[in-house]
């Protein structure tokens, strides 16, 4: 834990609500974390929508640095869902 964070609470939405989810399940001692409409399967997001996951100017390319198909496992590793502790059960 970052002693800095300490009851700090964090916001974002969209991509920025990625972040913040990663972030607070990245810091036990982190305050609240409020998330609007945040992309939180990466994998899956283009085809949900409709749009080409080989796009390079994609938002989850945007993200991730590439293309989905191209950096499959840092995808699979945003899965915010996949990186809590032990007591995270109130995310």
């Amino acid at each position: 834990m970052l002693p800095a964070l300490s009851g700090v609470g964090v916001w974002g939405e969209s991509a920025g609500g990625h972040l913040a989810l990663g972030l607070g399940v990245g810091e036990p001692g982190l305050g609240p974390v409020v998330s609007w409409y945040a992309p939180t399967v990466l994998t899956v997001l283009a085809a949900d929508d409709g749009s080409d996951p080989g796009d390079p100017l994609s938002r989850e390319a945007w993200l991730l640095g590439a293309p989905v198909p191209q950096v499959p496992q840092r995808a699979a590793g945003a899965l915010v869902g996949h990186r809590t502790w032990a007591g995270a059960d109130h995310l």
